[in-house]
């Protein structure tokens, strides 16, 4: 039995590893609680036991892509990877990249 954190709901373990994989097969990264009422985000070292590796690592990818882009404000360009945009160190903080 899943009982999450924050707002001690309870989810069977099967139930909350497919709820998982089906949002991060939607490219929703941020996955709130399968309860209708609750507004909490399920955190990923929680679910790490009961998603696929692949998907958990989906999720932590998805998690950082979002971490990054929502602290420098900027729209995402499929022309750069999340990894080739954190490594244009002090280009990217002088505004110096062209799309």
């Amino acid at each position: 039995m899943f009982i999450s954190n924050p707002c001690s709901h309870s989810f069977c373990n099967d139930c909350i590893g497919k709820y998982v994989e089906a949002n991060i097969q939607e490219n929703i990264a941020m996955v709130k609680f399968p309860d209708v009422n609750c507004n909490a985000a399920l955190e990923p070292q929680f679910c790490r036991s009961i998603v696929p590796v692949q998907v958990f690592d989906q999720w932590e990818n998805a998690l950082c892509e979002l971490l990054v882009l929502g602290s420098q404000r900027v729209a995402w360009h499929a022309v750069i990877s999340c990894s080739e945009f954190r490594n244009l160190g002090k280009a990217r903080d002088r505004g110096k990249i062209l799309w």
